[in-house]
């Protein structure tokens, strides 16, 4: 084929306005009504184009307007409003929407929430990051209302826990919800889309994410708004690598919310000190204990009237005390929270419980308690308080407890093993036998051995002192046993020394659940002592060395000296050649050495002097499953909680534990009787002594004399 000429070009469209079956028309009219069809396309275009200029007409003068500054809706205005927060609106305690109101009304930077578990802590925490987030919104470009910021920088909100996927997977994924659900966000600042572990405001340069409790969380970032979730939880370590001396705890509580405080403070600060209104630091968790970073934040707020300055707003609540009124029927019982001797108590009586808030009153220091009234619910509280009242009085009643999961049930059985002159015992030997109670042998404190020995001067014939000598005051020809739990750099060591002091019977459960009674012996503590390490330097072995020798010049006889630390070898080296039975002893390989100090307390077989150290220790210990399996068991340990010790309390355990071991060898057929069968009375015994004696079997006369010797020392 050739190239088309110009006449088939022309020709052509005569066959589209000519048909077989349509009259011939006119080249005039086909071009007249093409003509109109252009029209109506080029009428429609037009059209279009108008719409598109009107459109980005408005996109302008919207992006002008979203550059302004509008005036935002008061706190009150907004948690009442769903459009602007949600479910949080419905939902919300009225009680925590009036402290919502109230902090931002006073424009408080630093929350600090304590308390229960269940009264709205993370619902709080929620609202006041929202309203932030809104507050922002409200700025036309929001970099441009604080001084320093650049345009183009980008503004945090931070939320952190234990562990990042613990953040995400609580407080980071119910905003994440919320801001989703929520209205305004929605039509007016939508998030980024596809984003999983941040939260983008695009719109506004915003993001919100979440982190392990760590310093370097918000390093670099202009961070505005942070929370610190579950801060009673965070790590602390004793001698860390991350702490800045080698011989300090890192505590990751006190060092995360320092950085995060001076990371706002160095972005946002106004001139006169204060905050923006957007800008808070929220720390919150339930109670764990009484030195935990929230009460530790809690007392130092108070004794700097933080509160009273509109700085800081403390917020402590039970679980009941946020909810309406009409929420529990009004009926009640009471509990005694414990003391440093006396454990916690229910109390039913409203009368009784009154007279004790009136005396608890009067009590000073660590013999403080309160009296809690809490409703009855229906007897589900009761019943809760009843099966484990130190978890009830932390969890639904807010107070911190010296230990999560306790060690003795009763601390009464500590304190009644002490040891009072009013019994009938000698004063000195009542009282710590050091001038101080503790030591690192370089302080001046000194053994004061009156407390211990009685002095014995050895005259002549013309009545010169030609010798002294010491003898212990109780039982001095008994064997001793010492336990060190031994520290280093940053530790505390601590030393017991203890002896058998007589036999009881004790009444046990044994195999078949039967009851027996058994003879076990009675542990009578002479010396309790922590060795502190002086600052800088490392706890002086030489002195409880020392310590050890001078204990053996003034009169005792030292059976055995148990360590627990593989590091105590030289130790061991240095005094077995003096000598001495030295064994390594592990008191936290195993719960037996304190399942035996316990069974001793609660058997009242122990006796030993007033003690605060110890004291402290003992009944903060807890009862902790490390997560390990051992014969189809989990694995527990005895611990102390995380800035406590038990370096004097090991001791104890330690000494329990050899003195045991040592009388079941002593005894290696049990003395147990049946509890049916009963003791012989005075009057068969002094017949078997008669018939022994006109027998002639002397060697059961002397046994029968012995055991009743023994039975008056006891």
């Amino acid at each position: 084929m050739g190239r088309r000429r110009a006449t088939d070009r022309v020709d052509k469209p005569t066959a589209d306005y000519t048909s077989k079956k349509d009259p011939p028309r006119s080249r005039l009219a086909y071009l007249q009504e093409t003509t109109k069809v252009l029209d109506d396309r080029i009428r429609v275009l037009r059209g279009r184009e108008e719409k598109l200029i009107n459109e980005e007409a408005a996109e302008a003068e919207r992006l002008e307007a979203a550059r302004r500054d509008r005036e935002p809706l008061s706190p009150m205005r907004w948690i009442d409003n769903e459009y602007f927060c949600g479910h949080l609106a419905r939902d919300m305690f009225d009680k925590l929407k009036e402290e919502f109101v109230d902090v931002y009304n006073r424009n408080v930077f630093e929350i600090v929430m304590g308390g229960s578990i269940g009264w709205g802590k993370t619902t709080f925490a929620l609202a006041c990051q929202l309203y932030s987030l809104y507050l922002l919104t409200c700025y036309g470009i929001p970099q441009r209302a604080f001084k320093g910021m650049v345009e183009s920088a980008q503004i945090l909100y931070l939320n952190l826990n234990t562990k990042a996927e613990k953040a995400k997977n609580s407080y980071f994924k119910d905003l994440d919800t919320l801001i989703k659900s929520i209205p305004y966000f929605q039509k007016d600042f939508p998030p980024q889309k596809n984003l999983v572990n941040e939260i983008r405001l695009k719109q506004k340069g915003v993001l919100c994410k979440f982190s392990g409790a760590t310093k370097t969380a918000a390093e670099s970032e202009h961070l505005i708004f942070c929370v610190l979730d579950e801060v009673n939880l965070y790590d602390i370590v004793e001698k860390s690598k991350r702490s800045f001396r080698l011989d300090e705890k890192f505590d990751a509580a006190e060092i995360v919310y320092t950085s995060a405080l001076r990371r706002m403070q160095s972005r946002f600060m106004l001139p006169d000190g204060s905050m923006p209104r957007p800008s808070k630091l929220i720390s919150l968790c339930k109670e764990t204990y009484p030195d935990s970073f929230i009460r530790r934040r809690i007392k130092e707020v108070k004794q700097k009237g933080l509160e009273k300055k509109n700085r800081v707003k403390v917020m402590e609540f039970a679980e009941w005390q946020t909810r309406p009124p009409e929420a529990y029927e009004k009926k009640y019982f009471y509990v005694r929270t414990g003391t440093r001797t006396e454990s916690p108590r229910i109390i039913k009586d409203r009368a009784k419980a009154l007279k004790m808030r009136k005396l608890a009153k009067r009590r000073q220091h660590d013999e403080k308690y309160e009296v809690i009234r809490v409703p009855l619910a229906g007897g589900e509280y009761l019943d809760a308080a009843e099966k484990d009242l130190p978890n009830f009085i932390r969890d639904v009643c807010g107070k911190p407890t010296e230990a999560l999961t306790m060690f003795f049930g009763k601390r009464e059985d500590i304190f009644d093993a002490i040891r009072e002159p009013e019994n009938g015992i000698a004063p000195e030997i009542c009282d710590h036998p050091f001038s101080d109670v503790a030591t690192n042998f370089y302080d001046g404190v000194y053994l004061l051995k009156e407390k211990l020995c009685e002095k014995l001067e050895v005259v002549d014939k013309e009545g010169e002192v030609v010798e002294t000598k010491w003898r212990p005051h109780k039982n001095p020809a008994a064997q001793r046993f010492i336990h060190i739990d031994t520290g280093l750099t940053g530790d505390s060591a601590g030393i017991a020394m203890g002896h058998i002091a007589g036999w009881t019977e004790v009444t046990r459960l044994v195999e078949g659940g039967e009851v027996a009674h058994e003879k076990a012996p009675v542990i009578w503590f002479d010396l309790l002592l922590r060795v502190n390490p002086p600052p800088g330097g490392e706890i002086p072995f030489n002195g409880i060395r020392s310590l050890i020798y001078t204990l053996s010049g003034i009169g005792f006889k030292i059976k055995m000296i148990s360590l627990d630390s593989f590091q105590s070898r030289d130790f061991i080296q240095i005094v077995e050649r003096k000598g001495y039975t030295c064994e390594l002893v592990s008191i936290d390989k195993t719960t037996t050495p304190y399942d035996r100090l316990r069974r001793a307390y609660i058997e009242d077989r122990i006796s030993v002097y007033s003690y605060p150290p110890v004291e402290e220790e003992l009944v903060a210990l807890e009862l902790i499953r490390t997560g390990k399996m051992r014969d189809g068991r989990p694995v527990e340990k005895v611990d102390h909680p995380p800035h406590g010790s038990k370096d004097v309390a090991d001791g104890e355990a330690g000494v329990v534990d050899a003195i045991e071991t040592y009388a079941a060898q002593m005894m290696p057929t049990a003395v147990a009787v049946m509890a049916k069968k009963k003791p012989e009375s005075k009057a068969v015994k002094e017949k078997k002594k008669v018939d022994y004696f006109d027998s002639g079997n002397w060697e059961k006369l002397q046994d029968m004399m012995r055991e009743e010797e023994e039975e008056f020392h006891e």
